[in-house]
C-alpha cells in the first residue's frame, strides 16, 4: 500500500473510534475589528463561518474564515488648481484555525489560533478642476500576514441552537507588533 493510503486509513480509524468526536458545532457570525493600517479606515465589519470538532469534554479543534467588507474613507487634497478626492477601501480575508478549551457544557471557552490575514486595498482618485477632469482607479498591492489569535468567549445554548460571542487579539508582525481587536457574534448549531 502507498503511504498516503495508510495515513488515510489510520485517520479514518481514529475518527471512527468511540468517543473521538463528542461534538460538531457549526456557526455563522458577524465580526467587528480594529486595524491600524494608515491611511485606510480603522474599523472593519464582516461576515464569516466556523466549524468546531470536539475531541473530548474540554477540547475542540476550530477553523474559521471570514471577509471584512470594503467600506470607504475619503481624503480631499488641494493641488493648487483643483482638488484630488481619493477614496480608500480595504477588504480583509481572515483564515484561522487552532484549539478551543471549554467548560464541560461548552458555555465558557478560550482559544488559541494561528492563521493568515489577506489585505485587499482599493484606491480611487478623482481630480476636480471646476468639473471632473479624470478618475483613476487603482488597486494597492494586496499583502498577507501570518497571525496569532488568542481570545475567549461565551456560548448560550437551548438544545442544538445557540448564540456565541467572543473577542480576541489578532496579532501580526510587520515592522513591529500589531494588536488588532476582533469581536464576533452569531448563531451556532450543535450536532
Amino acid at each position: 500500500m502507498r503511504p498516503r493510503y495508510l495515513i488515510l486509513l489510520a485517520f479514518l480509524t481514529v475518527l471512527s473510534a468511540p468517543g473521538f468526536a463528542q461534538l460538531i458545532e457549526l456557526g455563522g457570525f458577524g465580526s467587528f475589528g480594529r486595524f491600524d493600517i494608515p491611511p485606510f479606515p480603522n474599523d472593519a465589519v464582516g461576515l464569516g463561518a466556523r466549524i468546531d470538532l470536539g475531541l473530548g469534554h474540554h477540547i475542540a479543534l476550530e477553523a474559521e474564515g471570514s471577509y471584512d467588507l470594503k467600506h470607504p474613507t475619503v481624503q480631499i487634497v488641494s493641488n493648487g488648481v483643483g482638488f484630488n478626492v481619493t477614496q480608500l477601501r480595504l477588504g480583509i480575508i481572515h483564515a484561522n484555525g487552532g484549539v478551543k478549551l471549554h467548560t464541560k457544557g461548552g458555555s465558557y471557552f478560550i482559544f488559541l489560533k494561528g492563521g493568515i490575514l489577506n489585505f485587499l486595498p482599493d484606491i480611487r482618485t478623482t481630480t476636480l478642476i471646476g468639473t471632473i477632469q479624470g478618475s483613476v482607479p487603482s488597486s494597492g498591492t494586496a499583502f498577507s500576514e501570518a497571525v496569532f489569535y488568542p481570545g475567549g468567549g461565551i456560548n448560550f445554548h437551548a438544545g442544538i441552537l445557540g448564540i456565541r460571542v467572543d473577542a480576541g487579539d489578532e496579532i501580526y508582525w510587520d515592522v513591529g507588533t500589531h494588536h488588532n481587536l476582533r469581536v464576533t457574534f452569531g448563531p451556532t448549531i450543535r450536532f
